[in-house]
């Protein structure tokens, strides 16, 4: 009886790690790219996006999860917020307005209701998605291979055949675009890219 009870055991804990490691693989590119705005380092951002998925496996493990894109939402938006309080990123600082910069100084409330968050993010994510569409399309399909399949500048312009500039020009005009016309601050907006698609 005994040995059946930590077979059982074992092959949750089996279960659960591979469950880990598919959420892992689908996200860890999408929060990379997430914490390279955040951090302006590559090295950094690989450090960032390490620790948004330790906190995730741990937290994991004594909370009730009741989804699993706006749980792991807000580990990196409170992780990303640490960080910027710790390691200042003046050039990320200085391009938010006053009203950009009060909110992501903010302590988040570690009460929030997680069903409200998924609410939230998901009618932001149809915000962003309404607005994309009227992106001209050459520049909607650099800015899906970025945030949707994860590719970075190189790899965007290899497969397209386009020159690295021009991905860089493309993709800041789609942030631009998307700024205008959705009124979500910068900071939010990135980290949402990172969910676009779910």
């Amino acid at each position: 009886m005994e040995r059946h009870r930590e077979t059982a055991l074992e092959s949750f804990y089996i279960q659960e790690e591979a469950a880990i490691d598919r959420i892992f693989k689908k996200y860890f590119n999408r929060i990379y790219y997430f914490a390279l705005h955040v951090c302006n380092a590559p090295a950094a951002a690989e450090d960032l996006t390490q620790e948004v998925f330790i906190k995730f496996w741990e937290s994991s493990k004594t909370t009730r999860i009741l989804s699993l894109e706006s749980f792991l939402y807000t580990i990196a938006k409170r992780t990303a917020i640490d960080y910027m309080r710790k390691n200042i990123n003046r050039e990320l600082i200085l391009s938010l307005s006053e009203e950009e910069r009060s909110l992501y100084w903010m302590q988040l409330d570690d009460g929030e209701d997680e069903l409200e968050q998924k609410i939230e993010i998901e009618e932001k994510l149809s915000q962003i998605e309404r607005a994309a569409e009227k992106m001209p399309k050459g520049r909607l399909e650099i800015f899906k291979l970025r945030w949707e399949e994860g590719l970075s500048i190189k790899e965007i312009a290899k497969r397209l055949d386009i020159s690295l500039s021009t991905v860089n020009i493309q993709l800041r005009k789609a942030m631009d675009f998307l700024k205008e016309n959705t009124h979500i601050p910068t900071v939010e907006l990135l980290l949402l890219f990172a969910f676009w698609g779910i």
